[in-house]
C-alpha cells in the first residue's frame, strides 16, 4: 500500500510539473521558429494544461490489458471535466466577480455542452437493445472526436483572422463542410512550396536554444515516466483498497491533473482577466473530450465503465447546463453559485464513494 501510494504522488508530481516545463520550453523553440503568440497560446499552452490527462489516458490506452484500462481513461477525462466546473469554477467564482461575454458563451460554451452530449451518445450507444454489445468508445468515433477538436482549432483562428466571433451553429456548419480540411491542404501546399523557415539570425545569437531543446526532451521524459509511475500507482492504490480504478481516477488523477488549471485560473482571477479564466476552464473541457478521449479511442476502444452512463457523465452535463445557466446574458455570477458548484462537487464525491461505483 505505502508503495503503490509513493508511485502514485510520485508519478503526479512528477507528471504535472514536467507537463508545465513541457509548455514552457515548447513556446520558447516555438516563438525561435517564427510561431506566432496566438498560435503557441492556442496550441501549445491550451493543449499543455491538458497535457496530465493526455499522458495518463494514452498510457492507460496502451497497457497491454488496455480494456480494463477504459475506467481510467474514462475516469480521468470525466472526472477532470466535473472538477474543473464544480471545483475550479466554484473556487474562482468565490474568488472574484466572474463574467463570461455573451459571444463567447453562444460559441465556446455551447462547443463544451456539445462535446459533453456527444460523449455521452457515443458511450449510452449499448442501451438500444440492438447495440447492447457495444460497450466502448469505438476507433471511429475517436476519429470523430479528434477531427473535432481539429476543427476547433481552426474554427477559432478563423475567428480571430476575420475580427469576429461566429456561433456553435457556424462552427457545426464549418465541421461538416470540412473547411478545416481545406485549411490543412492549402497549409500544407504553402509550406511545401516554401519550405521551412526559422530564424537564424535569432538561433545562431542565443545558442541558449541547444538548453532549451535539451531540456524539453528531459521534461518529455518525465511526462512519460510520471505518467507510468501514477498509473502504477492508480492500480496498486485501487487494489489495495478493493475499490474500482475508476474512483481513484476521479478522485486522485482527476484532482491532481486539473492542478495546471487551478494554477492558471488563479493568476488569472488575481490580474481580473476572468475571460482568461473561463477560456481555460471551458477550454480545457473541450479539449478532454475531443482530444483526450479521442486519442485514447483511436489507439484502443476505450471500454465504457457501467456508471459512466447512469452517473457521471450525466452529472458532468449538469454541472455544465448549471455553469452556463449561471453564466448567461453577461451575468455575473452570484458567490450564491460558487458555493452551489462546490456543494454539488461535493455530492458527488460523497455519492462516488458511498455507490462504490
Amino acid at each position: 500500500m505505502i508503495e503503490a501510494l509513493v508511485f502514485f504522488l510520485t508519478g503526479l508530481i512528477l507528471l504535472v510539473k514536467s507537463s508545465d516545463w513541457f509548455v514552457e520550453y515548447s513556446a520558447k523553440i516555438a516563438a525561435i521558429f517564427g510561431v506566432s503568440d496566438f498560435f503557441i497560446g492556442l496550441t501549445i499552452v491550451g493543449i499543455g494544461t491538458n497535457l496530465p490527462e493526455l499522458a495518463t489516458s494514452i498510457f492507460a490506452s496502451l497497457q497491454t490489458s488496455a480494456s480494463s484500462m477504459g475506467d481510467v481513461v474514462i475516469g480521468t477525462t470525466i472526472g477532470s471535466n466535473i472538477a474543473n466546473i464544480g471545483l475550479i469554477t466554484g473556487l474562482g467564482i468565490l474568488s472574484g466577480k466572474i463574467l463570461m461575454k455573451k459571444p463567447f458563451l453562444e460559441r465556446d460554451g455551447f462547443i463544451m455542452l456539445f462535446s459533453c452530449f456527444l460523449a455521452y451518445l457515443f458511450m449510452a450507444k449499448s442501451i438500444i437493445p440492438s447495440l447492447s454489445e457495444m460497450t466502448y468508445v469505438l476507433r471511429i468515433e475517436g476519429i470523430i472526436l479528434l477531427c473535432l477538436f481539429v476543427a476547433y482549432l481552426y474554427f477559432l483562428i478563423d475567428n480571430l483572422k476575420a475580427g469576429q466571433i461566429a456561433s456553435f451553429k457556424h462552427f457545426l456548419h464549418y465541421f461538416f463542410r470540412f473547411q478545416y480540411v481545406k485549411k490543412i491542404h492549402g497549409g500544407l501546399r504553402s509550406l511545401l512550396r516554401r519550405g521551412t523557415s526559422p530564424n537564424t539570425t535569432f538561433f545562431v545569437k542565443n545558442k541558449k536554444i541547444i538548453w532549451d531543446v535539451a531540456t524539453l526532451l528531459l521534461t518529455f521524459i518525465g511526462v512519460i515516466v510520471g505518467a507510468k509511475l501514477l498509473l502504477k500507482g492508480l492500480i496498486g492504490i485501487a487494489e489495495s483498497f478493493q475499490v474500482s480504478k475508476t474512483i481513484i481516477a476521479i478522485t486522485g488523477v482527476a484532482i491532481g491533473t486539473s492542478l495546471p488549471e487551478l494554477g492558471v485560473s488563479i493568476s488569472a482571477i488575481r490580474k481580473g482577466a476572468t475571460d482568461i479564466f473561463l477560456g481555460n476552464i471551458i477550454g480545457s473541457n473541450i479539449t478532454n473530450i475531443f482530444l483526450v478521449l479521442g486519442i485514447s479511442a483511436v489507439i484502443s476502444p476505450v471500454k465504457i465503465p457501467p456508471g459512466s452512463i447512469t452517473f457521471t457523465v450525466p452529472y458532468m452535463i449538469l454541472l455544465s447546463i448549471l455553469l452556463l445557466w449561471f453564466l448567461r446574458s453577461e451575468r455575473k455570477a452570484r458567490k450564491i453559485e460558487g458555493w452551489l458548484l462546490l456543494l454539488l462537487y461535493g455530492i458527488f464525491l460523497a455519492l462516488l464513494w458511498i455507490t462504490g461505483y
